[in-house]
Order: C-alpha cells, then structure tokens, then sequence
C-alpha cells in the first residue's frame, strides 16, 4: 500500500526554493517561462570573455583645476587671434565674388 503523497505547505516550499536556490554552484541558475514550463529547469550560464588589461599612462605631474582654466583660456585666445589676423588680411585684399561687409552704424534705418 502506498502512502498518499505529502503536500507541502507554503512556508515550506519557500524554504526548500530558498535552500535549493543557495546550493546552486556558480554559473546556475533556475529557468522557468510563465505558461510554457510547468517545473523550472535547471541551466549554466556562459563565462565572462577575459578581459585585456589596459594600462593607462600615470604623470607625475598635477595641475590643479585653475590652472587648466588658464590654459584653456590661453589657447582659446591663441586661436581667436589667428582668426582675427586671418580675416583681416582676407578683408584688406577684396577678392571677386566677396560680400560687401554692412555698415556698422544702422541710424539710416530709421
């Protein structure tokens, strides 16, 4: 005669999910899919790719944030005063074809 089968109560179906879930190696895990599984199956996920080891360059050199800022406006300026020098040679020779630049005072307008 055989006994009737034991129904778990749900504290102790937590426990075991619980229990079976901590005893997994690693690289395991349980799938289940909604309506399409009716008991989970138990998978081994892929390892990670190795990963090259990238060395970046180390400088003994600091420079705190206002010296950047100084550097950076220095530069800027640098190349506001090439631009500059470049436009006017540019407008000092009227080439063919240019645009006649307006006239700085608009009273005329009205």
């Amino acid at each position: 005669m055989q006994e009737p089968e034991r129904k778990l109560s749900l504290n102790e179906m937590w426990e075991v999910a619980f229990h079976s879930l901590a005893r997994l190696p690693m690289r395991n895990a349980y799938l289940m899919v909604k309506g399409a599984m009716e008991y989970p199956e138990k998978i081994q996920t892929l390892d990670n790719p190795v990963v090259r080891s990238v060395r970046y360059s180390y400088s003994e050199t600091y420079l705190p944030m206002s010296e950047l800022e100084r550097i950076c406006k220095e530069r800027k300026r640098q190349l506001e005063d090439k631009l500059n020098q470049r436009f006017e040679t540019r407008d000092s020779k009227p080439t063919r074809g240019d645009v006649p630049k307006p006239p700085d005072d608009l009273s005329f307008l009205g």
